[in-house]
């Protein structure tokens, strides 16, 4: 069967790209004819050839190059992982295109509840699968059908407590030192600058935070660490693209002793990703609004204790027993009628000094996570998806 999927490029480290490619790869190993409309793509990135993508830059007219898609690859069905905010546009574009055929929706809401009009969309939909427990109740008492639930996963091969974190952190430097990691794109979601604001009021030397994304999006975070007064507490991470990403694992051990600045914290280049969230003595996600935050259970899987969002509904689900739960300052509404949760600095520092003081937190953080990630596997998301496509209109 000919398969169209629109996504984030399945070339890409961003959730949706991560979740394109496991089943982009499940449908074409399942014998279909894959073909991606990739977007944020870039030009020249290419596929291990099991499927085909199309690299389609947000800044060019996608929605003539989506009509040219259509008319050229002629899919039998289509299948959508979106969140509902951007539904709108893609659906626009489809029925602009005459797209008639099966439409099939991996949704990922990025908070609950919506406006009438975002869940009108789903209306426009055959087939809908969502992440959560929490997201399917919603929808139907919406009246909106939900064909499954399906989250994403973590490969268990990949993602775990390194044998060789000690040194890790001896050769970065890190060694003496209570390391926070804060991992997601610099975009004002996901609200880093409360960690900054929770590092002031620690007001404790050994605390340093590693932030994976670029110092300037949203926020310009290397400013408000000076203004905050902790910019020599705080590492970024040198990524060329937030999109691309890095190797999960890679060239692995630096010397400590021939580390090119001793004088400045840093997360050694050559280190992969997983390699810096080993490095890491607490993770913590303060996003005011998400769905199912890919770095909870990849937080989880590497044994490292987690510190999250209580939003009572979908990120707290998938946090499961196996994270601290942060409670919020304020709530208030974001741009599709969700509610959003602002983290009170307050509760992330008391989070940094609990974990910090108490080595019998830390180890039951870190094995309640290691419990809860294992009900997280790719294959489900992939069975699911393979079962749904194959099964008759």
């Amino acid at each position: 069967m000919k398969l169209g999927i629109i996504s984030d490029s399945p070339l890409l480290t961003t959730g949706f790209g991560v979740e394109a490619y496991q089943v982009a790869s499940a449908l074409a190993e399942a014998g279909h004819d894959v073909v991606c409309f990739g977007l944020k793509g870039r030009a020249g990135d290419k596929a291990d050839g099991i499927f085909r993508v199309w690299n389609v830059d947000p800044a060019s007219r996608w929605d003539l190059l989506l009509k040219r898609f259509f008319r050229q690859e002629q899919p039998e069905k289509l299948i959508i992982l979106i969140d509902l905010f951007n539904l709108r546009e893609i659906i626009t574009y489809c029925q602009a295109a005459a797209w008639s055929g099966t439409t099939i929706l991996y949704l990922t809401p990025d908070g609950l509840p919506a406006y009438d009009v975002y869940i009108d969309l789903l209306r426009q939909v055959d087939h809908c699968v969502v992440t959560t427990k929490t997201c399917k109740q919603y929808l139907s008492s919406c009246d909106i059908p939900v064909w499954g639930i399906a989250p994403p996963g973590v490969d268990a091969e990949l993602f775990k407590p390194l044998p060789y974190r000690n040194q890790l952190r001896q050769a970065a430097g890190l060694a003496d030192r209570f390391v926070v990691g804060v991992f997601g794109r610099n975009c004002e979601r996901k609200q880093q600058p409360r960690v900054l604001q929770a590092l002031a009021n620690l007001a404790d030397p050994e605390v340093v935070v590693y932030f994976h994304c670029q110092k300037r999006g949203y926020w310009h975070l290397d400013e408000l660490a000076h203004e905050l007064g902790v910019a020599d507490q705080v590492i970024f991470a040198e990524l060329k693209s937030e999109l691309q990403g890095i190797a999960y694992i890679g060239c692995s051990l630096v010397n400590a002793n021939n580390r090119p600045n001793r004088s400045a914290l840093q997360m050694p280049p050559g280190y992969g990703y997983i390699e810096r969230i080993n490095c890491c003595d607490l993770i913590i996600n303060a996003t005011h609004c998400g769905d199912f935050e890919h770095i909870i259970i990849e937080a989880q899987a590497c044994g490292v204790p987690l510190a999250h969002t209580h939003d009572g509904g979908i990120m707290t689900e998938a946090v499961g027993n196996g994270g601290l739960l942060l409670r919020s300052l304020d709530v208030s509404w974001g741009r599709i009628g969700q509610r959003i949760y602002l983290v009170d600095p307050q509760a992330i520092a008391e989070a940094i000094r609990s974990v910090k003081q108490d080595p019998a937190l830390r180890q039951q953080l870190q094995q309640c996570g290691l419990d809860n990630v294992k009900q997280y596997r790719w294959s489900h998301l992939r069975e699911t998806m393979v079962q749904l496509v194959e099964t008759p209109a």
